[in-house]
């Protein structure tokens, strides 16, 4: 069995992230989000186009609209579905479009 230390860098828990997986988030709005971990997921696919083809999975809206939360997943290639309660397209833009 694999042995994980208990605290990990963000850069290296978004690097453990494999291309092709299910990554469910909580929170609503800006509370319980994890935004740090989002925004350390995003710049590993910005520099590297990986983790690609997600799914993504999620309750409600997350983030701000523009450039907080759900956001972190907007940019093409990285999510390739989605499984929520809400689903209007504003809720992944790409945070640096907004």
């Amino acid at each position: 069995m694999i042995q994980f230390p208990k605290v990990i860098s963000l850069e290296e828990a978004a690097a453990r992230i494999p291309d092709d997986v299910t990554v469910a988030t909580a929170g609503f709005v800006g509370v319980g989000f994890p935004e740090a971990l989002a925004s350390a997921i995003e710049a590993r696919f910005l520099e590297s186009r990986a983790p690609r083809n997600l799914t993504l999975v999620y309750a409600a809206g997350q983030g701000d609209g523009q450039s907080r939360g759900l956001n972190h997943f907007g940019h093409k290639g990285m999510v390739r579905r989605r499984a929520s309660s809400l689903t209007f397209s504003a809720i992944l833009r790409p945070a640096s479009r907004v």
